[in-house]
């Protein structure tokens, strides 16, 4: 996700990455990425419009990485950082998979933070799936520890929650519907700070 001609994408949210160096021998390869932070909880967004514009990039992401057939399987407000100029990255993708040429993949036992029910109980489930069931909790999380209370959001979070994963919608579907409820809202409730900030 990191080559040139990705990189462009604008909906590719990653931590720009500087360098990459291989060990051969030991079968490694370091990283090193631009120092971003993990401060969304304690610095939140301060207004209504940059916090829905976090949530935003999340989506968006996913969408990104659905598209590359690359399931994150571990999205949650931890994985989640700052650059502290209103662009927000996944990190942590120990979990994550790609399904290049697979037209229906189908997982079992994930242990990431926000485990969709099907994997928690040990049945086969969608990748793609489980990473809507994870961005859900994460803007319920996001929410709650921002102050921000956006309920014109839920139906679509409940959505993102059903049980049966294949209800579900996919990413694409999940950023259609969010810009759509988030055009609704008005500018000057946009403006509103919450009470954490």
């Amino acid at each position: 996700m990191s080559n040139p001609v990705l990189r462009k994408d604008p909906r590719n949210h990653l931590i720009p990455i500087l360098d990459l160096i291989e060990v051969p021998q030991s079968n490694l390869a370091f990283m090193v990425m631009e120092e971003w932070s993990p401060n969304f909880v304690p610095d939140p967004p301060q207004t209504l419009r940059l916090f829905l514009g976090a949530l935003r990039q999340c989506i968006e992401h996913a969408v990104f990485m659905h598209s590359h057939h690359i399931a994150h399987l571990d999205i949650s407000i931890r994985n989640l950082l700052t650059d502290y100029n209103s662009h927000y990255a996944y990190i942590d993708f120990e979990l994550s998979r790609r399904f290049e040429g697979i037209p229906d993949p189908r997982i079992r036992c994930c242990r990431g933070t926000e485990v969709a029910p099907e994997l928690e109980r040990g049945e086969w489930g969608d990748p793609y799936k489980a990473d809507i069931w994870s961005l859900a909790h994460l803007m319920i999380h996001a929410s709650s520890v921002t102050g921000y209370d956006v309920p014109e959001l839920s139906p679509l979070i409940k959505a993102m929650r059903t049980q049966n994963f294949s209800s579900r919608p996919t990413a694409a579907v999940v950023l259609r519907e969010f810009d759509s409820i988030t055009r609704r809202i008005s500018d000057t409730r946009l403006q509103v700070s919450s009470y954490f900030c």
